[in-house]
């Protein structure tokens, strides 16, 4: 962390715990746009990314105590609670699921005029059969997954997210992947 940003969140901290609202104003300032991108990976949908972003800075606003300088900057401290509060929201029954294969696309058909790339038809070629293992796989095994491969979690933030224990994320993701491998092969 440089010093500049300690100084920047050290001056916002205060403030936040002062209820100076021009604290929280800056917060925002500093840190949504990041928040909200991050949140709209996650969730997939703008509204349900406001929702979060807000959540996330109404608990910095009420919480500030439990940033800890020496773990991280702010805006890290930030970014934390707002995975952990997205992945949250994707838990709830209304919530919209990510897509574990997203990016996969369409099989391309045998008239596509489409320009060749090597790359895309690589994973064109390799979608269906894709789908079709992961769909095999358990729920909580996709849930692991997902977070991990497709929302670039670590397997400690699985954990905080899906309130599963760490071993049981190791777990899930080990046996989810020699699944995977088993049924491409």
């Amino acid at each position: 962390m440089s010093e500049h940003t300690a100084i920047l969140d050290t001056t916002l901290v205060e403030a936040i715990k002062n209820r100076d609202p021009r604290g929280l104003h800056q917060l925002y300032q500093t840190a949504s746009t990041q928040l909200l991108r991050l949140a709209q990976r996650i969730t997939g949908d703008k509204g349900a990314a406001e929702e979060v972003v807000e959540d996330v800075l109404v608990h910095a606003w009420q919480h500030i105590d439990q940033w800890q300088a020496q773990r991280g900057s702010l805006l890290a401290w930030l970014c934390v609670l707002c995975k952990t509060r997205a992945l949250l929201y994707l838990r709830q029954p209304h919530a919209q699921k990510w897509d574990l294969y997203a990016e996969c696309g369409d099989i391309p058909t045998a008239d596509s005029s489409a320009e060749y790339d090597p790359y895309e038809w690589n994973i064109q070629l390799f979608a269906e059969p894709l789908k079709k293992a992961i769909a095999q796989l358990s729920p909580p095994e996709q849930q692991v997954l997902g977070a991990l491969y497709s929302l670039g979690l670590t397997h400690e933030e699985t954990a905080q997210a899906t309130g599963l224990p760490l071993g049981t994320v190791k777990s899930h993701a080990r046996r989810a992947m020699a699944r995977l491998q088993q049924s491409l092969v």
